[in-house]
């Protein structure tokens, strides 16, 4: 079913992932995979996630007319939750949280074009 090195690769990958047993089944062959002891602590690092402008316009942000709180970097915001918005005229699109996390850049005042970043998001644990 594996090779001794593909094996071996499967092995460091549940050491990597806190993974403790594996079993496997490919017709009449089977594999279990057991790693003794306890499973080592999976430290996950901060993510980054980008908010990205829905059109091309001029940022605005929340809290001016719109009865939101106005956000600060460093403030805490949940999945889809307005960050700002881009005005084409009188239209304004919002661009909205992808994640639930930490404002941790927010672009102001700004043209800007469709896809760019209007805000990043820091997300734990991802």
């Amino acid at each position: 079913m594996f090779t001794a090195a593909q094996r071996d690769t499967l092995l460091d990958v549940m050491r990597r992932t806190g993974t403790t047993a594996i079993y496997l089944r490919d017709g009449d062959k089977r594999l279990s995979l057991t790693l003794g002891g306890e499973a080592p602590a999976i430290h996950r690092p901060s993510q980054t996630q980008a908010a990205v402008s829905p059109a091309i316009g001029r940022v605005l942000p929340r809290g001016l007319d719109d009865g939101l709180a106005a956000l600060q970097v460093g403030d805490a915001v949940n999945k889809g939750e307005v960050l700002a918005y881009v005005a084409q005229g009188l239209i304004r699109h919002p661009v909205t949280a992808p994640v639930t996390g930490t404002l941790a850049t927010l672009t102001e005042a700004a043209i800007v074009g469709f896809g760019d970043t209007i805000a990043t998001l820091t997300e734990q644990g991802a």
